[in-house]
């Protein structure tokens, strides 16, 4: 089974950085652009992991979230791995849709 983690801001950055041609923006407008876009496809993410996961294991991750339990994350990608085999193709498809959309939305 491979171990999926959702992609952080830096690794969203540097991917968004080359396919989206925002270099010439300053720092700041970058930063606006890959901090919404981050939103939205960790929502994204979200969204289908808890629409895919069995629903004791979706209760289980909702109260991770809404607890703030120490180990959070980890104890969050385990019932993820554990459940959603083909997580990684999930998140890669999320974030292709995404940016696909927001070319098509800036003409970029």
């Amino acid at each position: 089974m491979n171990k999926t983690n959702i992609p952080t801001k830096e690794q969203l950055r540097e991917r968004f950085s080359q396919e989206l041609n925002i270099a010439h923006l300053t720092h700041q407008e970058q930063d606006t652009i890959i901090t919404e876009l981050s939103k939205i496809i960790t929502e994204r993410i979200i969204t289908e992991f808890m629409l895919l996961l069995p629903e004791k294991e979706a209760r289980k991750v909702d109260n991770l979230i809404m607890n703030n339990e120490k180990d959070a994350e980890n104890q969050i990608m385990h019932i993820i791995n554990t459940h959603i085999p083909d997580s990684a193709q999930i998140i890669e498809q999320i974030v292709i849709r995404t940016l696909a959309e927001f070319k098509a939305y800036t003409k970029a």
